[in-house]
């Protein structure tokens, strides 16, 4: 008989479902600033912000069949890889072209969360799946209630690239 994982395993699973809502609704109120610091059109300002929920939602299409073949370990750490590389691109963006680039590159990584979360505690909490699934959930949503406070906060004390360093 295998034992249950502990409140550790949990919280890290908790962690990494935050990813997605990370990406996306913390860069909400960096948008104005972004737009000013570029120097771009409010179309491109909504792209960069677009492109990252476009992306993420064909990523997680992805997702669940590359860990069934690979494992989950591996994708998760390459999707986690991912994220922190597209989150280190946007916070050093001089141009749209970059940010746009760091975005997506981001938004691929941060699509592994959503999937691999859910797959992994199917795999390990067996009849407890349940519950692991309900504690994930509560802390997936919590994640947008607070992302754009945190970032609002984030780009007043330290400007809109703070936020790509705090997903860093």
């Amino acid at each position: 008989m295998t034992s249950v994982p502990g409140p550790l395993f949990a919280l890290a699973l908790a962690s990494i479902s935050l990813i997605g809502p990370l990406a996306i609704h913390l860069f909400m109120p960096v948008i104005p600033a972004v737009r000013v610091a570029l120097g771009l059109s409010e179309a491109y300002a909504q792209l960069t912000f677009s492109i990252a929920l476009f992306v993420m939602a064909f990523a997680t299409l992805v997702y669940g069949s590359l860990s069934d073949r690979y494992g989950r370990r591996p994708v998760l750490l390459s999707g986690l890889c991912l994220f922190l590389i597209g989150s280190g691109i946007s916070a050093f963006a001089d141009s749209v072209t970059t940010l746009v680039v760091g975005r997506l590159i981001q938004a691929v990584g941060a699509g592994c969360g959503v999937t691999l979360v859910r797959a992994i505690a199917q795999d390990v909490y067996g009849r407890n799946l349940v519950k692991a699934i309900a504690y994930l959930t509560m802390a997936y949503t919590i994640g947008p209630m607070v992302a754009p406070l945190v970032g609002g906060i984030l780009i007043d004390a330290f400007g809109w690239r703070s936020v790509f360093f705090f997903a860093l």
